[in-house]
């Protein structure tokens, strides 16, 4: 299972502005990136994909129709999650 802190920030939610505004990185990463995780938790929970990475739950469930919720779900913290980290405050300030 998942937890917000499993993909935190390098940094505070407030470093990227006024580029990306704390109140903009709140919502993505506070309210979508954590209703991502909740919702994957939920749809994984006693099954075999429970103790897996987001990756692996990704190749498992990968073209199986009646798996989409969990694999738009794992892609979505996938993503957000890469998003995140592909930033940081030195990159803004030369």
């Amino acid at each position: 299972m998942f937890d917000i802190t499993d993909f935190s920030l390098r940094y505070e939610l407030g470093a990227l502005a006024p580029y990306i505004s704390e109140e903009t990185m709140n919502f993505h990463y506070g309210k979508h990136l954590a209703g991502y995780i909740a919702n994957l938790n939920k749809l994984i929970s006693g099954t075999e994909l429970e103790h897996l990475g987001v990756e692996e739950i990704m190749q498992r469930v990968a073209g199986k129709p009646e798996k989409t919720a969990i694999f738009n779900n794992a892609g979505q913290v996938y993503n957000h999650h890469f998003f995140f980290s592909g930033m940081k405050r030195d990159a803004i300030d030369p």
